[in-house]
Order: structure tokens, then C-alpha cells, then sequence
């Protein structure tokens, strides 16, 4: 079974336009806490990029 930091690396990597932290729990189907724990391990990790559009903060996958 895929767990879900795996998930959303997959979601990112399959979907060059990113998504918010809000689209990512949605579609994970994960609290967005528990998303944004994720992408903040991501980011470390340096496979993900935010970019700040507005209130938003969009997420794409940069990969290493």
C-alpha cells in the first residue's frame, strides 16, 4: 500500500501545474495538517518547490 508521503510525491510528479496544500489533502484524502507535514519533509528533501500566488501557496514538483 502506497502511503501518503508517497502519494504526493506522485500527484506532484504527474502533474507539472502543482496544487495547493488544500487540493493535495483532498485528493490524498488526508487532513491538510498531515499534507502540509508532508510537503514541509518534501521540501527538505528538496523535491518540491512553493511558489506564492496571492493568499495561496502553489506546489510543484522539482525532483532530485
Amino acid at each position: 500500500m502506497e502511503s501518503n508521503l508517497q502519494k504526493i510525491e506522485n500527484l506532484l510528479k504527474n502533474n507539472k501545474d502543482g496544487f495547493t496544500v488544500s487540493e493535495i489533502a483532498r485528493k490524498v484524502n488526508c487532513s491538510r495538517n498531515t499534507a502540509r507535514a508532508y510537503i514541509e519533509r518534501l521540501i527538505g528533501e528538496g523535491k518540491i518547490n512553493i511558489r506564492k500566488i496571492g493568499p495561496s501557496k502553489l506546489i510543484t514538483y522539482r525532483g532530485k
